[in-house]
């Protein structure tokens, strides 16, 4: 059950690393309102690599633990 929440988790962080990397764009038009929106596009695209970086360490931690 571990496991799936680790796969689970670093899906989500994937996605986020997805959408804040790639499309910085429509993210900030999308959260206009939120403090995001009102972020530099390389703040964003930070946040993104971040997300990637924490889905590599859970998939990493994942293969440790089998």
């Amino acid at each position: 059950m571990k496991n799936l929440g680790f796969l689970l988790l670093a899906a989500l962080f994937f996605f986020g690393a997805f959408r804040y990397t790639l499309r910085p764009d429509r993210m900030k038009a999308e959260f206009s309102d939120h403090p995001i929106g009102h972020s530099p596009i390389l703040m964003v695209r930070a946040l993104g690599v971040v997300m990637a970086v924490l889905g590599v360490l859970l998939v990493y931690a994942l293969y440790r633990s089998l």
